[in-house]
């Protein structure tokens, strides 16, 4: 006698997972089965200030942002970009609308070179970490005004209006034309120097 059976294997079905498959997000799965833009996280993007924004001390400003997690709080703080430290909180804990709206207060310190930064405790932990959590940096702006060269608060000058500044300047004024300095040589009627 020869018996035969058969069974029935039931098919495995992959299991769906929904996330965040977008690569340029701060919360990409690669092993999500079921792409969902709404939970994407992505870094903040700063719209204001952005650089070579100049905000006067005292003044309203309105701080406004892309990105983060809509769902949690997050941190706001402003950081001197020359020092590389960090000056004033703003906002310990306000929610991710997109805007702040901030009159300008630098604290004890002084006028200049600065960036606002933002921190989100991602995994809720209470601990502020580059791993876990994210935190993000605007370009540099300028607290009080910039110069003719681009420098904020600085007393630069361009006098003679070539983009270069003084202090750098190899000729403030004009070459003539035998390559001196405001020199006085001329071109002749033959066009000779």
């Amino acid at each position: 006698f020869v018996f035969i059976f058969s069974c029935d294997i039931p098919e495995q079905k992959e299991e769906e997972i929904y996330g965040c498959c977008d690569e340029g997000a701060w919360n990409y799965n690669s092993e999500t089965t079921i792409h969902t833009d709404s939970l994407c996280i992505y870094d903040f993007k700063f719209l204001n200030p952005i650089n070579e924004t100049e905000w006067t001390a005292g003044e309203n400003q309105i701080i406004s942002w892309t990105g983060g997690d809509a769902a949690l709080n997050l941190r706001i703080a402003m950081h001197d970009a020359t020092s590389d430290q960090n000056e004033v909180l703003i906002e310990e804990s306000i929610p991710n609308t997109g805007f702040y709206d901030w009159i300008v207060d630098i604290g004890d310190f002084e006028i200049g070179s600065k960036r606002i930064y933002f921190l989100q405790d991602m995994n809720s932990d209470d601990i502020i970490d580059t791993i876990n959590d994210l935190a993000t940096y605007s370009n540099d702006f300028c607290i009080g005004e910039y110069d003719e060269c681009a420098v904020c608060n600085g007393d630069g000058q361009d006098e003679d209006g070539d983009g270069i500044c003084d202090d750098i300047d190899d000729c403030v004024g004009e070459y003539d034309c035998s390559g001196d300095c405001n020199g006085d040589a001329t071109v002749d009627q033959c066009g000779e120097c």
